[in-house]
């Protein structure tokens, strides 16, 4: 707070007004609302009657005496002395997604809020103070308003958080306020007490992105600024849906995403929230587990995938690969499993004997060595895009396709080795891109065309 000359006055005011209110009103019970919160109570969350404080009557009683004090005409005089917030004062404010008015009693009285919401009543102390000065003093000052976009991905269970994989990109458990957002917009159904008001959760981990809003002053929200900045607020929602790729790619696991929420706890913004549901699943679950070294061998996966990910055929393998997580039919899970095969193989083909094409190259570039296992990837490649290809026809799995050079095996576990053995295939074209597919089949003398 170097050379802030805001500080002092600030203080002068706020404890002055504060010394006010607290020998008028000594601190009384609050009354109770009708509106309910989600707040955690040990290792579970139950729904509370939210609190009406007393100290939110008494301030607003007590408006008139207060700003009737020196210290808050000199408050007033200091805000309207600093260039940036002065522009902002009794003016509208906010971004393309909210605004508000900003009239300067609001200004004034902030920290006095803020402090009796910390406290639960009026008092004063140096180090709460200090600290919300400096969140006050820096939504004013900053050009822009941020978003918090969290997304629980149920199943995962981490044993070192945050993890960081972009400057704005983090894996990390979700801090109970983002708990009781997810559970206000209803995405845990699984869980039957819920809609009584209790959920067993202890603990979640998920994706947490920050995004900046260009704050705007004095201004109106139209339609074109609005549908850019909900246009970028998707494009940072789909973020979420690229991570828990990455991670279904990295190792197996069963993993989803329960839905998304967007909130700001800025006090420009006013409480404004975003759901948006996903899959549902358990939130107890915990089958995908990021150790210590998986945790930093993700995060170099993670930038070389984004790397990769600017070729269009490395891209939809991933998100296809990404889609078969998804879903619950065996079937579905293989036509998508084949959808990702055919963009990583067959790229470049126009026509011809797509089937053959797709086990040879599959077999060539999945296979360490000549012999019995490029063998086996071969036969399991063919027969799983000719069974692709029979339910996308409107039939059925044939049982003759449902084998390996072992033998006989169970749509499932065809499906699992598929899988296997695809994101074996997708993390070396990650790792390495994709050969010359003719220099591959052929070696260096090419067939003439």
């Amino acid at each position: 707070m170097k050379d802030d000359t805001l500080l002092p006055v600030a203080k002068r005011y706020t404890s002055a007004a504060i010394a006010l209110l607290a020998k008028e009103y000594p601190p009384s019970p609050p009354e109770k609302s009708l509106l309910r919160r989600w707040q955690r109570v040990g290792k579970a969350f139950e729904q509370k009657a939210l609190d009406h404080p007393h100290w939110l009557h008494c301030l607003r009683d007590s408006e008139d005496e207060l700003h009737a004090l020196d210290e808050y005409k000199d408050f007033v005089t200091a805000l309207r002395q600093e260039p940036e917030i002065a522009r902002q004062l009794d003016r509208p404010v906010g971004t393309s997604l909210s605004i508000r008015n900003l009239a300067i009693e609001d200004v004034t009285d902030r920290l006095i809020w803020r402090l009796a919401e910390r406290f639960q009543r009026f008092e004063f102390e140096e180090g709460v103070f200090a600290d919300e000065y400096t969140l006050f003093v820096s939504e004013l000052r900053r050009p822009e308003v941020e978003l918090t976009i969290a997304a629980p991905i149920l199943g995962l269970e981490m044993e070192i958080a945050p993890l960081t994989l972009q400057q704005t990109v983090e894996l990390d458990q979700l801090t109970d306020i983002e708990i009781a957002h997810c559970l206000d917009g209803g995405f845990f159904p699984s869980l039957a007490h819920s809609v009584l008001g209790h959920a067993e959760i202890d603990s979640l981990f998920g994706v947490r992105i920050r995004h900046p809003l260009v704050k705007l002053v004095d201004s109106t929200i139209d339609s074109r600024d609005a549908s850019e900045s909900f246009e970028k607020l998707n494009r940072s929602l789909q973020t979420v849906d690229a991570v828990l790729h990455g991670l279904r790619l990295f190792q197996p696991g069963q993993i989803s995403v329960a839905g998304r929420i967007a909130f700001s706890q800025a006090w420009l913004m006013g409480g404004w929230t975003s759901y948006q549901p996903g899959e549902a699943a358990d939130p107890q679950r915990r089958d995908y587990l990021l150790s210590k070294t998986g945790a930093k061998e993700f995060v170099n996966f993670w930038n070389d995938l984004e790397v990769a990910k600017t070729k269009p055929s490395i891209a939809t393998a991933v998100r296809r690969f990404g889609y078969a997580g998804n879903r619950e039919l065996l079937e579905d899970k293989i036509i998508d499993l084949m959808i990702a095969a055919e963009s990583l193989f067959l790229s470049d083909s126009d026509g011809g004997e797509l089937s053959y094409r797709l086990a040879e190259r599959f077999a060539l570039f999945v296979g360490e060595a000549p012999g019995k296992a490029r063998k086996a990837l071969f036969r399991l490649a063919r027969n799983a895009y000719d069974l692709r290809s029979s339910v996308v026809h409107g039939g059925t799995p044939r049982p003759n396709l449902l084998k390996t050079l072992n033998g006989p095996v169970t749509l499932e576990q065809f499906a699992e080795m598929t899988e296997q053995l695809l994101r074996i295939g997708i993390r070396k074209a990650v790792r390495l891109g994709l050969p010359d597919w003719m220099e591959k089949v052929f070696g260096k003398e090419k067939p003439s065309a």
